[in-house]
């Protein structure tokens, strides 16, 4: 600026640059004035019928009251805000259940529960039994899969069983499965996708040396894939009332050919990491987007598989090292507010969700 004027610049580009800014501010008032609930958080539980196994569940919920009413808990070494007891807010919400990576449990991505709940989402995790933190006795087995399906049901049916919720505060027309990993296989399952085994060996041919769906003991396991998954559906894998998916740097990518993927119509998120060795997008995420049906949502961020997981606790960063992302924390919280903050947008979309 200079004696009033701006010196660097024409009047054009200077009111193109004047529009910019405006929009700017406009936009970041609005995301300031956007409505928050308080996060309310409760736990829950049920039994997996035919196994018998425990499954515990996490459930964040929008909740009336000051905002000192959340405190920070702390369950299984997780540090996260949520208020235990707190009166739900008038619904009916929209639920959302979050299906956790391998090695994963109930409270891997409490983060993102939270701000879901504190925009006007019902949001539930269960812990997998066989393909948690606390068993990997499933990991590459079929059942790895091909269980989940029915815990995610299960966490719907007892989130919509509980007194903890008013009758009528949730909406059961408008639910949505957020995978991640592994949870991505699931999520596409119950939406009617039918995995097919048959490119199981065929993957490693284009896969990094060190790719962990190529180690002799996973190839071993996968194998049994080829017979255990073919291209007919399992009827009682899909949800009718599951209305949209987001899959977050999504695995098994080779299961989900186009001709597995031709039953699936409901609205798709694919949010994947450029430095992903995990699940690398060129053979997860790309693959499974180039054969859907429909048009997915897309998202390509800075990050690692590990980065789509909340960040470790204290005890696990320091023993297993190898299990928290290689983002600095800035980055890693940086690239969490942009997923966050487009799933937030998908779902009001997909799930046609109130904007408070």
């Amino acid at each position: 600026m200079k004696n009033g004027r701006i010196s660097s610049i024409g009047r054009p580009a200077a009111s193109v640059l004047l529009a910019v800014v405006f929009c700017a501010i406009l936009a970041a008032g609005s995301l300031a004035a956007e409505p928050r609930w308080m996060p309310g958080f409760l736990s829950l539980s049920t039994t997996v019928p035919g196994t018998g196994e425990r499954l515990d569940i996490a459930a964040w919920y929008p909740a009336t009251g000051a905002r000192r009413s959340a405190n920070s808990l702390q369950i299984d070494g997780w540090n996260f805000i949520g208020g235990r007891n707190l009166r739900p807010g008038t619904g009916p919400f929209p639920l959302l259940i979050i299906s956790h990576d391998s090695a994963g449990s109930r409270l891997s991505n409490h983060d993102l529960a939270v701000f879901l709940a504190e925009r006007g989402f019902v949001v539930a995790a269960p812990t997998h039994p066989g393909d948690s933190a606390h068993s990997m006795s499933r990991m590459f087995l079929p059942e790895q899969i091909s269980d989940r399906p029915e815990h995610i049901r299960l966490t719907v049916e007892t989130v919509l069983a509980s007194t903890r919720f008013p009758p009528n505060g949730i909406d059961t027309q408008r639910v949505g499965v957020i995978g991640v990993g592994t949870g991505a296989a699931a999520a596409l399952l119950l939406v009617g996708a039918a995995p097919d085994g048959v490119r199981i060996t065929e993957y490693c041919e284009g896969a990094v040396e060190d790719d962990p769906y190529c180690t002799q003991w996973a190839q071993e396991r996968l194998l049994q894939m080829r017979t255990a998954f073919s291209a007919a559906p399992d009827p009682s894998w899909a949800d009718a009332r599951v209305a949209a998916v987001a899959l977050l740097a999504p695995g098994y990518g080779m299961l989900f050919p186009p001709e597995s993927l031709t039953r699936v119509s409901t609205p798709v998120f694919i949010a994947a990491g450029n430095q992903d060795r995990i699940a690398p997008p060129a053979l997860h995420a790309e693959f499974i987007r180039a054969g859907l049906p429909v048009q997915s949502e897309d998202l390509v961020l800075k990050a690692d598989h590990e980065a789509f997981s909340a960040p470790c606790p204290a005890g696990v960063g320091h023993d297993l090292p190898t299990l928290c992302t290689r983002l600095t924390p800035s980055e890693h919280r940086d690239m969490r507010r942009i997923l966050f903050g487009r799933l937030a947008g998908f779902f009001r979309k997909a799930l046609a969700a109130p904007s408070a």
